[in-house]
């Protein structure tokens, strides 16, 4: 729902129905967003981005938040989102890489991304990235033989099937020891995950600022999110893992870049609108 105000108030009442305000302190906090959103975001021009999180860092400064790397909700039980046309849920590596094995063909992480991601960059012929295409999704696996799995156990695995790979080439660039299927490349554990968004999203609820050019001009609340339903989107693909993980010896990087997303149409429709 989009919490234009004539029905702010509308929201709260779909909320205490749903038992998720059930103390006079959880309305306040509501009060207490509107009237912050309206004083100091509402209309305001943004400040000049320095890096891909200052429209966020900024936000957060509204409310009287430092930037922090705690893993819990931003503000009095809410996650504060923004994003364009997608939005991250949030930057989680995996726990567990082929790589942190023994195998002796994969013996670091460059390596590995030289068997399995690609060269994504005619200007930069030495890059390798698993990102883009290369990539898996939940639904099939791709052309370079990957998929992501949801395990029974609420896992989530990357897989290689070296007889899904459809390149003519694969096996120059496969070694041998891996010549074979249900490689595991990564693996996040349900264990870790699980309090991660519930940390962040199955409070109070979330609230998705959403941005004109270099305004804010409302705000879009929804209700408190729990793993368990988190991950049921994860199999339909409508979460993602939008991965930017890359090696390039000249401009040497090691962030995982392993962002969680949904596009903003589907926060809409979790919000309940």
């Amino acid at each position: 729902m989009l919490a234009t105000f004539r029905s702010f108030y509308d929201f709260i009442s779909k909320m205490i129905r749903r038992d998720v305000l059930d103390s006079e302190t959880d309305s306040q906090s509501f009060e207490k967003l509107e009237k912050i959103f309206n004083e100091r975001i509402k209309g305001k021009i943004l400040p000049e981005l320095k890096h891909d999180g200052s429209i966020g860092h900024w936000l957060e400064s509204q409310f009287g938040v430092s930037a922090n790397r705690d893993d819990s909700a931003d503000w009095q039980g809410f996650e504060l989102k923004t994003g364009r046309s997608k939005t991250t849920f949030g930057d989680w590596s995996a726990d567990y890489y082929l790589w942190q094995t023994d195998n002796p063909d994969v013996t670091n992480r460059d390596v590995f991304l030289q068997i399995f991601g690609t060269k994504s960059r005619a200007d930069r012929p030495d890059r390798y990235s698993w990102s883009g295409r290369v990539f898996p999704n939940v639904h099939q696996y791709n052309d370079y033989g990957q998929k992501m799995t949801v395990e029974s156990n609420l896992d989530v695995t990357i897989y290689y099937n070296y007889s899904k790979d459809s390149r003519e080439n694969k096996s120059e660039i496969i070694p041998s020891s891996l010549q074979h299927d249900d490689v595991i490349l990564a693996k996040w554990y349900r264990s870790t995950l699980e309090p991660r968004v519930n940390r962040k999203f199955g409070q109070n609820g979330w609230v998705k600022f959403v941005q004109s050019k270099k305004v804010f001009t409302e705000m879009i609340i929804g209700p408190p999110l729990t793993f368990i339903e988190w991950i049921e989107y994860v199999k339909t693909g409508e979460i993602y893992l939008d991965s930017g993980m890359y090696y390039d010896p000249h401009k040497p990087n090691n962030r995982p870049y392993s962002n969680w997303r949904a596009s903003n149409k589907f926060w809409e429709k979790l919000s309940g609108d």
